[in-house]
């Protein structure tokens, strides 16, 4: 008899969410049905993205799917003292040394790398407003046209770049007192450098350099007028910033809803439209557990999978990140007070998902909508 009556009680209940559901005495706990829960992606290219990254980002891909990929990135070259004087006889070398800090792409791929010199002077402190798909003016230095292989960055674990005496004697060591009284004086003068890279054999990749370490500088050796050996090292000290490029030419992510497409660089994100939410608003529903799994499709195409990806709702506010598990290749997100908050404080019913710091690695990965892996959300709700 008392199942009956519960069983009565809920049938409203039931038509909402589904059959399945507990009684607990006090309150009634209600799994919603798979049936119930649509959620549907559209994937979206990113309109914007700081250029300010933890490290640099230089090379080039081409990917099936996401297009052609470009990397590059331009630095200021600081004095390591003020009120810098140099009385130089003759220049032996002059060398950038760029410490390495990882690689998306393929080792055995070769580099052809082009040194410039930057026309404007660059901002980089973090308040200002630095995208990474705008281009910073440049001119291409002489006879800069290296070629590099990427397994020697990886193996060396730093990238070495040569550049003309006479264009370090003509544009930092000839410079008058007053431009090399300090950095500020010396960057108005010395803009800074910025590298540029296309792939000439493999299938490309993408490597980091740590820019921010005290071993990424400009090194120069010369002889002064006594002719004695002298070595100076100009420090970068990550005044540096990103700059991405993308092709998505015969591309149909933004038209697919069975896949859910993600990309670092300022690359593509994923809006997860949860409207079938709204069905359960002023409802008197409490979420007990919200639990969403993300299967990774098709193992992403033979690419490096992304150790995390992230979820913010719709104004950008974060929520929280998912590790890969390797074991199913599968993310899963906690999202209880992000479902809490659009069934009770309507919030809008769209969560945005992207890599883990976008800014500062060239991951990108599909997930699962099909019909046989779709995104899956475990959904419990409790009725006082």
């Amino acid at each position: 008899i008392l199942i009956i009556l519960f069983l009565g009680s809920c049938e409203n209940e039931q038509t909402l969410i589904g059959e399945e559901f507990l009684n607990t005495g006090s309150h009634e706990v209600f799994i919603v049905d798979d049936s119930l829960i649509r959620i549907i992606p559209n994937s979206k290219k990113e309109e914007s993205l700081t250029a300010n990254g933890i490290v640099s980002l230089l090379g080039s891909y081409i990917d099936p799917v996401f297009g052609h990929n470009q990397a590059s990135f331009c630095f200021k070259i600081t004095l390591p003292n003020n009120e810098m004087s140099f009385d130089v006889n003759s220049i032996k070398n002059a060398k950038l040394k760029l410490p390495y800090a990882g690689l998306y792409g393929d080792t055995l791929s070769q580099l052809l790398i082009t040194i410039s010199q930057l026309n404007d002077t660059i901002n980089t402190n973090t308040e200002s407003v630095n995208l990474s798909n705008t281009d910073i003016p440049s001119t291409i230095i002489a006879d800069t046209n290296i070629s590099v292989k990427l397994s020697d960055i990886v193996n060396d674990g730093y990238l070495e770049l040569n550049l003309p005496s006479t264009f370090i004697l003509n544009e930092i060591l000839n410079l008058n007192a007053e431009e090399l009284a300090n950095t500020n004086t010396f960057i108005q003068s010395f803009r800074g450098l910025k590298l540029n890279a296309t792939v000439t054999e493999g299938s490309g990749g993408i490597v980091y350099f740590n820019t921010a370490s005290d071993n990424a500088y400009l090194n120069i050796e010369y002889l002064n007028t006594s002719l004695e050996e002298q070595s100076i090292n100009f420090p970068i000290n990550g005044d540096a910033l990103n700059h991405f490029q993308h092709n998505y030419e015969n591309s149909n992510i933004e038209i697919i809803d069975t896949l859910v497409f993600l990309q670092s660089m300022g690359g593509v994100l994923s809006e997860l439209d949860f409207s079938f939410l709204n069905d359960f608003r002023n409802s008197g529903y409490i979420v007990n557990d919200a639990i969403l799994n993300l299967s990774v499709f098709n193992n992403n195409d033979g690419f490096e999978i992304p150790k995390k990806i992230q979820l913010f709702d719709f104004n950008m506010n974060f929520l929280n990140d998912a590790s890969i598990n390797e074991a199913n290749n599968m993310y899963e997100f906690n999202i209880t007070q992000a479902v809490q908050n659009i069934i009770t404080d309507l919030d809008t019913p769209v969560l945005k998902l992207y890599t883990s710091e976008r800014a500062s690695n060239a991951e990108r990965v599909i997930l699962s909508n099909t019909n046989n892996n779709p995104i899956e959300l475990k959904l419990v709700l409790i009725k006082n």
